[in-house]
C-alpha cells in the first residue's frame, strides 16, 4: 500500500454507518479496466532472486520463464493499484488468503493485460474484540492480448478491529510508544504520531 494509505490503527474507529455492508455489495461485479503490460528480462530476474537465493547473479534473459506469481502477488494490492477504489469502513485490513491457477507459462517479453473484479462480499462476526468483518473477494486475471487466460489469482481482503484490542493493550503495556514507529511482529509496522 502507498505511505498515504497507513493509519494509525491505534485511533479508535468510528462507528459503522448503516447500509455499509449494502455499499461494499454493490461492488460485486465491478471490474478494473483492463490494462496491458510487457514483463521484461529485468523484472523476471528480479522476482526469481527474490523469491530463490541460489537464482541470484547472473543477467537476465529474454524469453525466461517467469515464477507464476510474478503477475500477482498480491490480488488486493494489484486491484487497487489497477484503479479498485476500496471502501475502507476499518482501517484494518488482514489478508483472508490467496488462490493461484496456472494456465500456461508467463515468459520475459510477453504482453498481458490485467484485469481485477470484486467476486463476493460477506459479513461475518468476529470475536469480541473483532465484532463485525467485511470479507471482500477479488479475482485478478492475467490474459493475453487476443484474450486468452494465462493465469488468475483470488485473495480475500478482511476489513476488521482485530488490531486495535492489541495495539491498545500493548501501549498500555508500554511496548507500543505513543510517539515512535514500532513493528509488531514481521510484517505489521505501526507508525504513531
Amino acid at each position: 500500500p502507498a505511505l498515504s494509505e497507513v493509519q494509525n490503527m491505534a485511533e479508535p474507529t468510528a462507528p459503522i454507518p448503516d447500509g455499509i455492508l449494502e455499499e461494499l455489495r454493490a461492488d460485486i461485479g465491478r471490474a478494473t479496466p483492463w490494462r496491458t503490460v510487457t514483463v521484461s528480462a529485468a523484472e523476471v530476474h528480479r522476482f526469481r532472486a527474490a523469491i530463490d537465493p541460489g537464482a541470484r547473479g547472473g543477467a537476465p534473459e529474454a524469453g525466461a520463464e517467469a515464477p507464476p506469481t510474478l503477475f500477482c502477488p498480491d490480488p488486493i494490492i494489484l486491484a487497487q493499484a489497477l484503479g479498485w477504489k476500496r471502501h475502507r469502513p476499518y482501517p484494518n485490513t488482514l489478508d483472508g488468503g490467496t488462490r493461484w491457477e496456472w494456465f500456461r507459462p508467463l515468459r520475459a517479453g510477453d504482453t498481458v493485460q490485467l484485469q481485477a473484479e470484486v467476486t463476493d462480499v460477506a459479513e461475518k462476526m468476529g470475536s469480541a474484540q473483532t465484532g463485525r468483518m467485511f470479507l471482500t473477494s477479488i479475482r485478478v486475471t492475467c490474459a493475453d492480448p487476443s484474450g486468452e487466460v494465462i493465469a488468475r489469482c483470488s485473495g480475500t481482503s478482511t476489513l476488521a478491529r482485530v488490531y486495535e484490542a492489541y495495539i491498545i493493550m500493548n501501549q498500555a503495556r508500554g511496548m507500543i510508544p505513543g510517539t515512535k514507529s514500532s513493528t509488531l511482529g514481521p510484517s505489521l509496522s505501526v507508525s504513531s504520531r
